[in-house]
């Protein structure tokens, strides 16, 4: 609620618990919509309410508004943090798009080619493009020039709820529940697209995570997780069902939130988080 007298985020270093706010860190703000680890430089991104991003670099705070980075952000909240192949920062705004490329600000709109207000996902495929989905669609940008995909295999993904570029050099993109169309996964690698029916994934899938080792899991509408195995979608047998955010960390502990709760596959157990995780060990 952008309270800053309460501290809303809490950080887990594989021993112990610690709880962040604008009184004891550079947080711009308690309340954290969105976080990203940058692949890049280690640095670590924080999404705010009313266009406010902090940025942690090892222990140095940095902090952008409106005021420092030209308006690019006209006060919007930050609900998503994404990084494309070649570093550059996108932040997904409740009014649009805007990326850093760590000297420069940009806004971008849909005469640009970029469908839709609502960032959905950042992705990169083996072929160096930079794939951005949106509430209008997917688009694709090579060689500076982006380019809309309405459509994959019949499927309109303006209604498309999450992207995900793993190691491979895949796309994955989750199709999303409207409409009467065969597929619920799309995958775009070495230049074609091939779906995956509901059958085959366990119902519509509405999100994806890619481990440390390169084996990608979904979230299905069945509320189960299933990893891709073989060329097969395997439950996972967790019992952490109904998330609708996952995360893997970088030892593979599969991250999960599920009704308003976190939850953790940790060492191949499943925990809930309902207090302070002490029992956690390294």
């Amino acid at each position: 609620d952008g309270n800053q007298s309460t501290p809303r985020l809490r950080r887990y270093d594989g021993t112990t618990w610690s709880v962040y706010g604008p009184d004891n860190s550079g947080l711009a703000d308690a309340a954290v919509w969105s976080i990203h680890g940058s692949r890049t430089d280690g640095c670590v991104w924080f999404g705010h309410p009313f266009g406010h991003v902090s940025r942690l670099c090892g222990s140095k705070w940095s902090t952008y508004d409106d005021e420092s980075t030209g308006g690019v952000f006209m006060g919007a909240h930050v609900f998503h943090i994404h990084e494309d192949p070649s570093g550059r920062t996108w932040f997904g705004l409740s009014n649009g798009s805007v990326s850093y490329d760590g000297t420069r600000w940009a806004r971008h709109a849909p005469a640009e080619g970029i469908p839709g207000d609502d960032l959905r996902g950042v992705a990169g495929d083996s072929e160096g493009r930079v794939w951005i989905l949106t509430n209008g669609g997917l688009s694709y940008c090579e060689d500076d020039r982006w380019t809309e995909v309405p459509s994959v295999l019949g499927v309109p993904l303006a209604d498309a709820g999450a992207i995900l570029g793993d190691s491979c050099g895949r796309v994955w993109v989750a199709a999303g529940a409207l409409g009467s169309h065969v597929y619920s996964l799309l995958v775009y690698e070495e230049g074609s697209w091939r779906g995956y029916t509901e059958g085959q994934t366990g119902g519509w899938v509405m999100e994806l995570a890619e481990a440390p080792g390169g084996t990608v899991a979904a979230v299905a509408s069945s509320g189960s997780i299933l990893v891709l195995t073989g060329g097969e979608w395997v439950p996972l047998g967790s019992s952490l069902l109904n998330p609708t955010w996952m995360q893997y960390d970088s030892h593979g502990n599969l991250w999960v939130l599920h009704q308003q709760l976190v939850g953790v596959r940790w060492g191949g157990l499943d925990y809930p988080i309902v207090d302070n995780a002490e029992w956690l060990a390294p």
